[in-house]
């Protein structure tokens, strides 16, 4: 089972999508400073069910595979006939240490095989993603990866690395945001008059690598513990995906709850890459 997500950028989350679990011991899975009050582990550790350190479950993935993700009377997030929207390991990272590569593997053969779903992975283990990235053939189109960036200095570790992965859509969780982020060049420029003619047909074939991501999220932290949050940060994301036309989704500032304090300067910014084949 996987019920239809309270996180505003996907459809449905959690459940089977969770076959990879972090474990509730503080430390298993945190790496870097947006992991502090990571609220995963806080739920685990209330629980006091899941195990201590992450796990990966073949029963789960092997549920999930025959899921029928229905719309119900609630429609998709990205409107009428669009594909669903599943992000997978939302309390988990598929890339973390403790998920073999064979599990890795298996993972994205399921969801390369499930044509009917947009999957969303997103993870803060941005080298071995990019590994996975340049060696598992042919992306699929329905795998969307993403990095979470929540200061610059993540930013420029991990972007760089998911540019390596041609995904068809590669998206920031720029969440919590804990500092300002220039991003990169979100739009790829190509001077054709200083192409080769191999260039130019290899342009033409889609054989030369993109150099842009495709959606931003942004979201200040949530929760009682929560850090500083600045809209000017945002303010700054928002006006660079501007030129290239990147979807920018604007999930929340700062609040109590998720969710709440969703919009920038009195707009709500719901973007999501096209829904289109």
């Amino acid at each position: 089972m996987i019920a239809r997500s309270k996180i505003s950028w996907t459809d449905f989350s959690g459940g089977d999508g969770n076959f990879v679990l972090r474990g509730r011991a503080a430390g298993d899975c945190e790496v870097s400073p947006g992991c502090a009050n990571c609220y995963a582990g806080a739920i685990l550790r209330r629980s006091g069910q899941t195990k201590e350190h992450t796990t990966f479950n073949e029963t789960k993935l092997r549920r999930l595979s025959q899921t029928v993700f229905d719309p119900g009377d609630t429609p998709f997030r990205r409107g009428p006939g669009s594909r669903p929207l599943v992000f997978v390991c939302d309390m988990g990272d598929l890339f973390h240490d403790a998920v073999s590569d064979r599990g890795i593997k298996d993972a994205l053969l399921v969801m390369a095989g499930r044509h009917d779903v947009d999957w969303q992975v997103l993870t803060k283990r941005a080298d071995r993603l990019a590994g996975f990235g340049k060696t598992w053939g042919p992306w699929p189109d329905n795998i969307w990866v993403g990095v979470t960036c929540e200061d610059q200095e993540r930013a420029n570790l991990r972007i760089p690395l998911l540019l390596k992965v041609p995904a068809k859509v590669r998206f920031l969780s720029c969440e919590p945001l804990l500092g300002p982020i220039t991003l990169p060049e979100l739009t790829d420029v190509v001077d054709v008059s200083k192409m080769t003619l191999e260039q130019f047909r290899a342009a033409r074939a889609g054989q030369i690598e993109r150099t842009h991501l495709d959606w931003i999220i942004v979201g200040g932290e949530s929760g009682p513990m929560r850090r500083p949050f600045n809209p000017d940060w945002a303010r700054r994301i928002r006006d660079d995906c501007a030129p290239g036309d990147v979807p920018f989704f604007y999930k929340q500032g700062s609040s109590l709850r998720p969710g709440q304090d969703d919009e920038l300067d009195g707009v709500q910014h719901k973007a999501f890459p096209s829904a289109k084949e």
